[in-house]
């Protein structure tokens, strides 16, 4: 004990300078020597805001109070968010506006808000950072992060995604939508909307139990019917809008996307000629014409430029299958000009073109 009573002076001094260096090197002694002196700007606000956990589409409102703590007007500008799901606003009698830069005298503080959407997968956590630049010069670079903890699924749909796979042009096909709410206090499904309403159509139904229903979890609040037009050929895609009857909740949605293929599809649609053998060039080339539906179809040949003919190989039983062969002269292949060969094909008493392109070989590939 002794010992230790002589010891202890000098056991202080060395634990003092170790406090006092850790503070210098980390800022917090240059800030306090600020922060009494006002001899610059200081910034202080909360660098970490923990939001707990969220629901996935829940709009937050979060007050951010900032403070120049310093002397002299603290400036913050170059305001950006790390996603495009939260910003800096500043609340006015017309509601809230969009903060850019701030400027705030000595001592003063200003409260603001960073609305923020709830977003990401769900039962994982969710990161996101307001960045700004200051003329704090113990701070330059100032940021906020805010953290959900954990993300919840308050609205699922099944199945989360509609994929139509293939239409048939002309065709209409249609998927349902089960909307279920995981929440203690269900509900109500307000409007849906189509974000692509002339090729794909939304209808809110009455609620009604589908094949999941054993397996699935929550309440159910709704059903959507979707429709998707095989009007014009090529791939299709948009997306389907819940609203909920909650004014701080950003709608759900529910992607849709697939293809319309022609009632005839070629296999394949551009032929190279000549074709290289080991006996030489080859001017002709097979084509491919399938029901893409298994009904049976008829075709009209294209009218030809000179230097090219079509004939007809083979058909199928059932007409839902035949082979085109496309031949060319050696005369028409050194002119060097695509061509397009339109053919007429009818199924179900629906007429549509189906083009097929005819490429000489130097254009598909080098000599």
């Amino acid at each position: 004990m002794e010992f230790f009573k002589k010891s202890y002076p000098w056991l202080l001094a060395p634990a003092f300078f170790l406090l006092v260096g850790y503070a210098y090197h980390s800022g917090d002694l240059n800030r306090a020597w600020v922060k009494v002196t006002k001899s610059a700007p200081l910034a202080e606000y909360p660098r970490h805001i923990d939001l707990a956990e969220q629901e996935r589409g829940k709009m937050l409102l979060i007050q951010v109070p900032i403070r120049n703590a310093g002397g002299g007007e603290l400036t913050i500008d170059r305001i950006v968010s790390s996603c495009g799901c939260m910003g800096l606003e500043r609340q006015t009698s017309d509601g809230f506006a969009p903060v850019q830069d701030l400027r705030l005298a000595a001592g003063k503080q200003e409260r603001f808000v960073i609305r923020m959407h709830v977003q990401g997968d769900v039962e994982a956590p969710m990161r996101a950072a307001l960045r700004f630049r200051t003329n704090d010069p113990q701070q330059p670079d100032g940021s906020i992060e805010l953290v959900v903890k954990r993300v919840l699924g308050g609205v699922i749909a099944s199945p989360p995604e509609v994929f139509f796979g293939t239409i048939e042009e002309g065709a209409t096909a249609k998927q349902l939508v089960y909307l279920r709410d995981r929440t203690a206090h269900p509900r109500t499904v307000k409007k849906v909307e189509s974000s692509n309403p002339d090729r794909i159509k939304a209808q809110l139904l009455p609620a009604f139990e589908g094949p999941d229903s054993e397996s699935a979890t929550g309440t159910l609040i709704g059903v959507i019917e979707v429709l998707a037009s095989g009007d014009g050929i090529g791939p299709f895609e948009g997306t389907i809008q819940v609203w909920l009857d909650e004014e701080d909740r950003y709608p759900d949605s529910v992607r849709v996307f697939g293809r319309v293929c022609s009632a005839v599809e070629a296999s394949p649609r551009v032929l190279v000629l000549p074709r290289s053998s080991s006996q030489g060039p080859i001017y002709f080339a097979d084509c491919s014409l399938r029901s893409m539906s298994g009904r049976p179809f008829q075709v009209v040949h294209p009218k030809t430029p000179n230097g090219i003919t079509v004939e007809s190989l083979s058909n199928t039983e059932d007409g839902t299958e035949c082979i085109m062969r496309v031949c060319a002269t050696p005369e028409f292949v050194s002119k060097a000009e695509p061509v397009s060969l339109r053919f007429m094909v009818t199924c179900q008493g629906r007429e549509s073109p189906l083009d097929i392109t005819v490429l000489p070989r130097w254009m598909g590939t080098p000599r």
